[in-house]
């Protein structure tokens, strides 16, 4: 009997650690995977300014987020993002759809130039389904069933788009 009220207790103290670790390290964690993973996906070094996570309420943001343009471009970036905003109900991330409570963007600018091979958003989603496999299928392969994902309130305020020529 001391020995489950022990092993008990040593699990509750290490959820109640890893509760604290994510709070106190789940926003640089979150950014610095953000930076890494959009920089392998569109193959250009991406920045994110500040993240944050709280794993109790389901709240994710990221601030000042940057994609620079692909080599060849005249303008600096491609994309940024003043502020993303998710509230996920943390219960339905075990369940068939999850719920996103509220999506919010804040002040997105989006720069589209016309380059010699394309456009630069066209350069960035070439190189992402490079990498990813761009949603090909093996031969015989059968496509699973993911997860659903349904946004109860999107809002994006303060958005601009910009018209690039190039060179």
């Amino acid at each position: 009997m001391k020995i489950l009220v022990r092993t008990l207790l040593i699990l509750l103290g290490l959820v109640v650690l890893l509760v604290l670790g994510l709070g106190l390290y789940g926003g640089p964690l979150l950014r610095v995977a953000t930076e890494k993973g959009a920089t392998y996906a569109f193959g250009v070094e991406c920045k994110v300014g500040r993240g944050s996570l709280n794993v109790l309420t389901g709240n994710i943001a990221l601030a000042d987020m940057v994609i620079p343009n692909p080599k060849g471009f005249t303008t600096p970036e491609a994309f940024r993002l003043g502020l993303i905003e998710v509230d996920a109900k943390m219960t339905s991330l075990l369940s068939d759809t999850v719920v996103v409570q509220r999506l919010e963007l804040k002040s997105p600018e989006i720069t589209i130039e016309q380059g010699p091979s394309g456009t630069n958003l066209g350069e960035l989603m070439k190189h992402a389904q490079e990498v990813t496999g761009g949603g090909k299928k093996e031969e015989g392969e059968k496509k699973e069933g993911g997860k659903k994902v349904r946004v109860e309130l999107l809002r994006i305020t303060g958005a601009k788009v910009r018209l690039a020529g190039g060179d």
